[in-house]
């Protein structure tokens, strides 16, 4: 009982001080200094020995009691706000101020001490919230003391005493005033030394992503050639050093972001087990390189469908693998994830295990500054620049989280952090494919695990043979299970040797096998976890955790497609699709780049050195390019230029995709504002960019026939063919209800978003609200809906202040209502069906 509640204790400590830290400012330093003090004169006045003034004596205990209570809220105050606070501020400068001016007033030389209260104030708040708060606090001071002297014989008998204490309630926050500007302004010298050497780095990866973006692109074309072994092994050392390179880059720029405070956060849902699985393999390759095992281990009452900042989380795993694995010469790398709950808030715990060298206790303080690694001999024998761990700092600390690590020179290290986990509203109920589950227990266990799995749409395939004979059985399988379930009491003395030689055999190394164990034993099951068993499950069968435990296996280790080429790539998106493409862009060897790589997808590609040429060729042969791809940066006419010029000129619309080495957030939205459809950055991945092609051909194909239609005639409300196939998709009306339910509600907050961004003259705002409406209402049938919001989508940025986007946007609200008017009657008609 005393160690849970000792456990219970620490935890809201740790809580305690992670608030206080996470916090803009300094108040809760302020309201915590504010009770000590206020407690030190609680006692002070409470000696009757000292002679306090009666009038003292005989309210010291209520006004003691009355004022701690009220410093005691001011300390809770910032606690569990985590946002400044003006108004309690203010009441709390309120508070000092009165309390020390009447306890002044009403007592004799005893109560002198209190003067020091005005200081303390004044100057707390000067330095703590900056020079108005120290200029009315040296106002109230002067004020509140002069209160006194008005009132308090003593003060008056000790005028000259009081005009020296008054002077210096004065002239000392006078001088503390001309210190804090001085200081203020080595803070913004400093602030600004900063922002230009942000500044620096951003710009120096902008000019080496340009040169690297054809190296990597160079090398991309070689591999779609016939080479010879040694070329193979050239060319993928050339690829691989030019990733390298641009990891580093990337991490540069990050820091830089981090630094100059322009990181932003997408927060969007995803799958805890597909994350983990799919970074896991990108980082495999490395380990296998140098004979590590690297294991995942996700506790199975883990939740999995999530919602946050996805991205950032996989940053953060890949630079802890990756650094648990450069600096692991022999052994394993291991990654847990478990969760947890801090008062009512539910927590993920990720830790990254190796048993690499370890990091002496003197330098662990080092290891997440910028730049810095434990010791300078690492990065001579490792490389490194000890970003990695800076930049997941900064990224956990950002998702609102906390970091750390445990390690002991020679016995390995752990990287930990934890976050907070948000779950789905909506979580998925079913696995993500249909999975043959082989199983080595018992009759009554089989039979149990049957029923559960037969409810998920997946089956149970019995191994009828002893532990002994199983991998053979498997071996001699054509078809092997994607995941085996064991029962411990069938693998006799030696479960760890059942799971190491099934894992040993070629053919079932990524083969999840999940024992299940009746006995509890939780530091038991860590070492089944260490010897390759994917979960460890307990008696009774628990349907939420077995669940869990299979949703892992079904991501587990699945591997990648096999290698293809570009234009298989693209033609597996979009199908046999031969695109005229042009290509803006001044750089030859990136004019040489984009055309192999375009080439050897099975487009035709025609090419401009800038952007007026571009401008030129898109009117001359009006119509006949199917896609446009242009660089940012270009001399004569820059990308953005030229795409607002051709958004005023064309008639129908050419999907454009921006390409730039400015990797940016800033870039990409001024590209999206001038009307790009797409944005990439240098240098460009290859498959991203087929992808793209792919996903803007398809979309294209689509759009001629409505056109068409909407020119000739008006387009119905709604396609209830849609809705029926939803219905029949998704398994009935209640499936369509509860969809149109989520369409009423999203439309209606965009069409609120899309009104405030017209008063602001937003146009960034105004195009992605009317393009999720335009998404919402093509989702439904809502047709007339959909085209009218993709043509208020159109405008040009400059029209959002004219009459016409007003015009726009109450169409977009009449097409709306008309549609849920259609859909409303649409679902009274079929639930009318149902009941006759």
């Amino acid at each position: 009982m005393s160690l849970v509640l000792t456990s219970l204790f620490k935890e809201a400590l740790l809580d305690v001080v992670h608030r206080v830290r996470a916090r803009p400012d300094t108040e809760f330093q302020q309201a915590l200094v504010r009770l000590v003090i206020v407690t030190g004169f609680y006692l002070y006045f409470s000696i009757s020995e000292l002679g306090h003034d009666p009038r003292i004596s005989d309210q010291v205990h209520l006004l003691g009691t009355s004022i701690t209570l009220a410093s005691l809220i001011l300390v809770l105050g910032p606690m569990f706000d985590p946002k400044a606070s003006f108004l309690r501020r203010s009441l709390a400068m309120a508070l000092d101020f009165s309390v020390a001016t009447y306890m002044l007033s009403i007592s004799g030389e005893t109560g002198a001490p209190v003067v020091a209260t005005y200081l303390w104030v004044t100057l707390g708040y000067g330095f703590r919230y900056g020079m108005p708060y120290l200029f009315v606090s040296t106002v109230l001071s002067a004020a509140g003391f002069f209160i006194v002297y008005v009132f308090n014989t003593f003060w008056q008998a000790h005028a000259a005493l009081w005009w020296g204490i008054w002077l210096t309630l004065v002239v000392v926050p006078i001088y503390a005033s001309s210190l804090l500007k001085q200081l203020h302004r080595a803070v913004r010298r400093e602030k600004e030394a900063s922002q230009a050497k942000s500044q620096f780095l951003a710009n120096m990866s902008h000019e080496l992503r340009t040169p690297l973006n054809g190296v990597i692109g160079i090398a991309d074309l070689l591999r779609e050639t016939s080479l010879n072994k040694e070329q193979q092994e050239l060319t993928q050392a050339i690829h691989a050093s030019a990733q390298t390179l641009q990891k580093l880059i990337e991490n540069v720029l990050d820091i830089s972001k981090i630094e100059a405070g322009k990181l932003s956060q997408n927060y969007e849902d995803y799958d805890l087990h597909h994350l983990l699985s799919s970074t896991v393999l990108m980082l495999e390759p490395q380990a296998h390189r140098k004979g590590l095992l690297l294991a995942t281990h996700i506790a199975p009452q883990t939740p999995y469908s999530l919602h946050g900042d996805v991205q950032h989380i996989r940053q953060v795993l890949i630079n802890l693998i990756g650094n648990a694995i450069k600096f692991t010469e022999h052994g394993r790398v291991d990654v847990y994830v478990r969760p947890f709950t801090q008062r009512t808030q539910s927590w993920l715990r990720f830790e990254v295990v190796d048993s690499g060298i370890g990091i002496p206790v003197e330098l662990q303080g080092r290891i997440f500054e910028s730049f810095t690694q434990a010791d300078a001999s690492i990065t001579r024998r490792y490389g490194g620049t000890g970003l990695g761990t800076t930049i997941s700092k900064r990224l956990v600390e950002m998702m609102g989280g906390r970091i750390g690590l445990v390690s002991q020179p020679g016995d390995g290290t752990t990287f930990w952090f934890e976050i907070p986990a948000q779950e789905q509203k909506k979580a998925q109920e079913s696995l993500p494919a249909k999975l043959r589950i082989g199983t080595l227990v018992g009759l009554e266990l089989e039979n149990r695990l049957r029923d559960l799995v037969r409810s998920w749409e997946s089956e149970i395939i019995p191994i009828n043979a002893p532990a002994g004979a199983v991998l053979q059985v498997l071996s001699e399988s054509n078809d092997t299970p994607d995941a085996l379930i064991v029962e411990r009491t069938l693998l006799g003395n030696d479960p760890a040797l059942f799971v190491r030689m099934l894992h040993d055999s070629a053919g079932l190394a990524h083969l999840p096998v999940i024992l299940f164990d009746s006995q509890p034993g939780d530091l038991q099951d860590m070492e089944w976890l260490k010897a390759g068993y994917a979960n460890v499950l307990h008696a009774p069968v628990n349907p939420t955790l077995l669940f869990n435990a299979l949703h892992e296996a079904a991501y587990y280790r699945k591997l990648p497609d096999n290698v293809v080429s570009l234009a298989d790539h693209f033609q597996a998106r979009a199908g046999r699709i031969k695109l005229r493409v042009l290509v803006a862009e001044d750089n030859p060897v990136n004019q040489r780049v984009m055309r192999g790589l375009l080439e050897h997808a099975g487009h035709e590609v025609v090419m401009a050195s800038n952007g007026e040429e571009a401008l030129s060729l898109l009117e001359s042969k009006r119509g006949q390019f199917s896609m446009a791809i242009m660089d940012m940066h270009m001399p004569v006419m820059s990308g953005p230029d030229t795409v607002k010029r051709w958004r005023f000129m064309e008639e129908g619309h050419l999907p454009i995709i921006m390409l730039t080495a400015d990797a940016r957030g800033e870039a990409e939205q001024q590209c999206l504002d001038a009307g790009a459809d797409g944005f990439l950055t240098k240098p460009v991945n290859s498959r991203a960019l087929m992808d793209m092609l792919a996903r803007y051909a398809l979309q294209e194909m689509a759009e001629p026939a409505r056109k068409i239609v909407t020119r000739k005639q008006e387009l119905s409300v709604l396609d209830e063919v849609v809705l029926m196939d939803l219905a029949e998709v998704g398994g009935g009306l209640d499936f369509v209800r509860d969809l149109i339910e989520d369409f009423r509600l999203d439309s209606n907050r965009a069409v609120l978003a899309t009104r405030e961004a017209l008063r602001q003259e937003n146009y960034a705002v105004w195009k992605d609200q009317l393009h999720m409406l335009k998404g919402g209402a093509s989702d439904v049938g809502a047709l007339a809906m959909a085209d009218i919001c993709a043509t208020a989508e159109r405008i040009k940025p400059y029209e959002i202040s004219l009459p016409l986007a007003t015009e726009q946007l109450d169409k977009v609200v009449e097409a709306q209502q008309a549609a849920l008017a259609a859909l409303d009657d649409f679902l009274a008609r079929q639930r009318n069906a149902l009941e006759m």
